[in-house]
């Protein structure tokens, strides 16, 4: 679910054909777990120092937990929400290296969103098996490890349209640009905090699960990075906000699966992602679940847990462009992209020097005055490179890209039309100041 809207972002497709790709959101997981954390498939799920796998056994309670408890719902219930079911629960599939990336269409959260295309397979189950709701998709990709992600997702021709997309790269702990959502409300990738079948079975759950909230304030906490909400009522839990099953809680009674996921939130907690059911727990769906084991959970009630405290409340809308967003938006608007990688990432467009073109991800120390250089001379009409310009100086020359350009003296196709349309506008939007040096 999604609490505020946001810009909307470019739309990007490309021709592409499908590879047969193997499904694995019901099981088949290679799991080895270590003191480097948790693998699956081959690939890390985040790095073992990742927020996500903290170990909060020992954290310090949140000096508002008892409002927060109280605001969600002290004699509601945990509930599982997976099981045996395939309808039940957020699934995910498995690719390979070579599954083909297939175009996405963004809709109310393109502008917070990574830019496709995606190796999505048309099979992809969906969440809910289509009926309607958050129809959440997620393909984890082997040898990459990267996660794609989708919310509100609906196969369109030979790709997909959604609401909001995300990537992220599962060897690394870097988050999401402040403000923005994912196919998430709060931020947060899906997949590494799903109750999984096979790390159940294992007998050991690793890292936080994610949970639902009927109510939020307008705040997050990292490694969340959006808020879901407009209240300002500081009792309402923010996205991010770590929740643990207190130790004085007696497991004694409960068995098999049950009893793995609450030995979990005693050590890792649940992690508040979105606003839905209060203390509904988010899993991917398994024929191997027990579906009696896990109505054990509907016993534990909410007074049982507590917060922690593991950051400040940070109220940042996600309104604004970064600049790695922009440069993305130009990589993905040209469909052979080779003349674009070179007009965008080696020569550092719009400049790398400072703390901001390092934070962009561009070569430190571009100089501005050759942006174009790499990609002809022609595409420089107008550039300006000030010492505390824009980006947009060396962005919005209005000039389209090589692969853009007409051909034989042609016109520019509708399509390619509006794609440097909305290529400029979105160089336009961009607030932030890039130096040259």
């Amino acid at each position: 679910m999604r609490g505020l809207t946001s810009t909307a972002g470019a739309l990007c497709f490309a021709s592409v054909l499908l590879l047969a790709a193997p499904v694995a959101g019901a099981g088949g997981a290679r799991r080895t777990a270590s003191a480097k954390g948790v693998h699956e498939y081959g690939c890390p799920i985040l790095p073992a120092s990742n927020a996500l796998n903290r170990d909060i056994s020992s954290a310090p309670v949140d000096p508002r937990s008892a409002a927060y408890v109280e605001s969600i719902g002290p004699s509601l219930h945990l509930h599982a929400d997976f099981g045996a079911n395939p309808g039940y629960g957020i699934p995910y599939v498995v690719v390979k290296r070579r599954q083909a990336k297939v175009p996405i269409h963004f809709g109310d959260y393109g502008g917070q969103s990574d830019p496709g295309p995606y190796p999505i397979p048309p099979s992809a189950p969906v969440e809910g098996a289509g009926a309607e709701g958050d129809r959440h998709v997620l393909a984890l990709q082997e040898g990459s490890c990267k996660l794609y992600e989708l919310y509100a997702a609906r196969r369109v021709g030979g790709g997909w349209e959604a609401g909001s997309g995300a990537v992220f790269n599962l060897r690394s702990n870097a988050l999401r640009p402040e403000g923005w959502t994912s196919a998430d409300a709060a931020g947060l990738p899906i997949f590494p905090l799903l109750a999984r079948y096979p790390e159940v079975h294992a007998g050991r759950i690793d890292h936080a699960l994610r949970v639902t909230v009927s109510r939020s304030q307008a705040g997050y906490i990292h490694p969340a990075t959006h808020l879901a909400s407009s209240s300002t009522d500081p009792n309402l839990p923010p996205m991010g906000l770590r929740l643990r099953l207190k130790a004085g809680f007696s497991l004694s009674g409960y068995r098999g699966q049950a009893l793995v996921i609450l030995r979990a939130l005693k050590r890792y907690g649940l992690i508040v992602a979105d606003n839905g059911s209060s203390w509904y727990i988010t899993g991917a769906p398994d024929r191997r679940w027990s579906d009696e084991d896990l109505d054990q959970l509907k016993t534990v009630p909410g007074s049982a847990f507590e917060a922690v405290s593991s950051g400040p409340i940070l109220h940042r809308r996600g309104a604004e462009l970064a600049p790695r967003r922009v440069r993305a938006l130009l990589h993905n608007a040209d469909p052979r992209r080779g003349a674009s990688e070179r007009y965008l990432c080696s020569t550092g467009v719009g400049g790398g020097g400072g703390a901001a073109g390092a934070a962009a991800g561009w070569p430190t120390g571009a100089v501005c005055a050759g942006c174009c250089s790499a990609a002809g001379s022609a595409l420089c009409v107008g550039v300006s490179c000030d010492e505390a310009s824009p980006v947009t100086d060396c962005l919005n020359s209005r000039m389209p890209l090589p692969s853009e350009r007409p051909i034989s003296g042609r016109r520019l196709a509708p399509k390619t039309k509006s794609r440097i349309t909305t290529r400029n506008a979105m160089c336009r939007g961009l607030s932030r100041p890039m130096r040259c040096s």
